[in-house]
């Protein structure tokens, strides 16, 4: 073995060891000697052993010793639990794995914290109380990470949107609810698939740039704004400052001014991007950063520039989401209706050359 420091080594199983076979002289202190000695007798694997004398004195005692037995019992099976959980957590986030463990490894520090407290210097069942606890409170732990992954997240989220939707649009007597029913307290399934579809797309593109803390919260506000909202609402702030954009602009040299105009251009049509819209200008329809050129690359000059986005946004729609939804679902619906009536003729036809 390598020189051993006292304070840096340690071994895999001396927590299994009893204090006194480490205390040679039995004077209830083991010293930098003594461990040296026992860790090369029993040739014992080198690890960290620096967290056991607690205040530094290169001394470790009794109690200091004790502790950190239980301490490192605590430690193994806590690992075997983190094992399980990311097996148990396979398809999830590395996010939400790595919020599992970090809950599990809070969980032993809340348990040693109040134990020690409770129990003062006397800690020899420490490790048998916390396997035992934790063990039944795995599943809680889990049931609780899970239930507030993005994943999950999302679909409560989507789920209590159309719900509140639902609400709001029965009470204004609008077309989402059953044409046949006026009264009816829920969507047609064919609309919450819509909505859900819609709504699912929309939440994925939120959560892959979301930094903030409460997702559940910021993606609700999201959602229910982006129903509510017409792609010219969502793009108000933007077409303002095109719009004065276009005045500052316009006593500067044409070449000038062309060149500026098509900067103002481009950063309409990504903040278009930015909020699902794709904003058809001239003959092409920007679906993608990548067709930005092409659609600026229209244009010869700045009143051409000018006119064709003028025509752009004058041509956006100026109704919201749901309502574009709600005339989606009542196209089909009224399909529906038609392709009835046309197999009822054909099967009325049918039966009278019978």
């Amino acid at each position: 073995m390598q020189g051993i420091t006292f304070g840096s080594l340690t071994a895999k199983s001396l927590h299994q060891v009893d204090f006194k076979e480490l205390d040679l002289n039995a004077d209830g202190i083991i010293t930098e000697e003594e461990l040296a000695s026992v860790l090369d007798k029993n040739e014992f694997d080198v690890l960290n052993l620096s967290s056991i004398d607690k205040d530094a004195d290169q001394k470790v005692t009794q109690e200091e010793y004790e502790l950190w037995q239980q301490e490192a019992e605590m430690n193994e099976y806590l690992d075997e639990l983190k094992n399980r959980a990311s097996r148990d957590m396979v398809g999830q986030s590395p996010d939400d794995i790595k919020k599992f463990i970090d809950k599990l490894n809070d969980f032993e520090s809340e348990f040693k914290e109040e134990y020690i407290k409770a129990h003062g210097n006397n800690v020899s069942g420490m490790s048998k109380s916390f396997i035992e606890t934790i063990a039944q409170k795995y599943n809680e732990i889990k049931r609780d990470v899970l239930s507030n992954t993005k994943s999950a997240i999302k679909t409560r989220v989507i789920e209590n949107v159309i719900i509140s939707f639902m609400e709001k649009d029965k009470k204004a007597g609008n077309t989402f609810l059953s044409l046949v029913d006026k009264k009816a307290s829920s969507l047609s399934d064919n609309a919450k698939r819509l909505l859900t579809s819609e709504l699912g797309r929309e939440a994925d593109k939120f959560i892959k740039k979301y930094e903030g803390d409460d997702l559940e919260k910021d993606l609700t506000i999201y959602l229910e704004k982006y129903l509510s909202q017409s792609d010219k609402e969502k793009l108000a702030d933007a077409i303002g400052v095109w719009e004065k954009g276009k005045e500052e602009l316009e006593n500067l040299p044409e070449e000038l001014k062309f060149q500026k105009l098509k900067a103002k251009a481009k950063n309409l049509l990504v903040t278009a991007l930015e909020n699902g819209i794709s904003l058809k200008v001239g003959d092409v329809i920007v679906r993608s950063e990548a067709m930005i050129p092409a659609a600026l690359g229209q244009f010869k000059d700045s009143d051409s520039l000018k006119w064709g986005f003028d025509k752009a946004i004058n041509e956006m729609s100026r109704k919201t989401r749901a309502q574009e939804i709600q005339e989606q679902d009542e196209e089909r619906r009224q399909a529906a209706v038609e392709q009835a009536y046309q197999d009822m003729q054909k099967e009325e036809g049918n039966n009278i050359f019978q």
